[in-house]
């Protein structure tokens, strides 16, 4: 894995933690998808089918957007992120399920093997397809037998492109740029704090295809699936669900 690549996407996070800015900007998102983003939790629970006998990863956990909902769900909870952003989940919650472990990943891995591993928002920051392949063996590594893992939030240019010739996505895409005009910006303050990333950025169909079947010829099941409308970028993204046999 590449230390230089893996640091751009850690430092950036890391130096956005401790800006005067919402959560859901911490996160990389826009403001206004702050009613948005609370319903992630939802399909995550539902597609892990996560319950309070569970060992649960958060890998690239954030300021704790999932984490902290997650840790009143499961038994244990253990967040991997930049130390700025771990930081700031101790400064609002403090919990005796709660681990936290600095470093990028898989440079910094925990020492066991996990019930349910959460990858949100994650592998569009590898620099190309080896590298995340790269990262999704060392995931895997650390899932327990029957163990379900979540490769979500992929952005995908296909999905994107089919979205936005119909007649729906042609009137979101109005409807957003209306928005984003009169909040007086297109992108969020915080953005050029990505600007310099050399990552994939997103995934073609076949780029898509090709995880779900590097995950399967490692010894697991694994299957695409489709994001609710309601989630930030429901229109363009889709997950991976992962199973371990047992």
């Amino acid at each position: 894995m590449s230390q230089l690549h893996v640091a751009d996407a850690f430092d950036a996070y890391a130096s956005i933690a401790g800006l005067d800015i919402s959560n859901t900007e911490r996160a990389g998102r826009y403001k206004s998808q702050m009613s948005d983003e609370k319903r992630i939790l939802a399909d995550v629970l539902a597609k892990l089918e996560i319950g309070p006998e569970h060992d649960v990863l958060d890998i690239g956990c954030g300021v704790g957007q999932l984490l902290i909902p997650l840790s009143f769900v499961a038994r244990r909870v253990t967040g991997i992120d930049n130390p700025p952003a771990l930081e700031h989940i101790k400064s609002i919650v403090a919990r005796d399920n709660i681990a936290l472990l600095p470093g990028p990943f898989p440079l910094r891995r925990p020492d066991h093997a996990f019930d349910r591993i959460v990858v949100y928002s994650v592998i569009q920051y590898m620099p190309d397809m080896k590298h995340a392949r790269a990262f999704l063996s060392a995931a895997l590594e650390s899932l327990a037998p029957g163990g379900r893992m979540l490769i979500g939030d992929l952005p995908n240019r296909d999905l994107k492109a089919r979205f936005m010739v119909s007649r729906t996505g042609a009137e979101f895409d109005r409807q957003w740029r209306a928005a984003q005009g009169a909040a007086g910006a297109a992108a969020p303050g915080h953005a050029r704090a990505f600007a310099h990333l050399q990552a994939l950025g997103g995934f073609s169909d076949d780029d898509v295809l090709e995880l779900v079947r590097f995950v399967r010829a490692n010894g697991c099941h694994a299957h695409s699936v489709s994001q609710p409308r309601d989630l930030p970028y429901g229109n363009t993204r889709e997950d991976i669900v992962v199973q371990r046999p047992h």
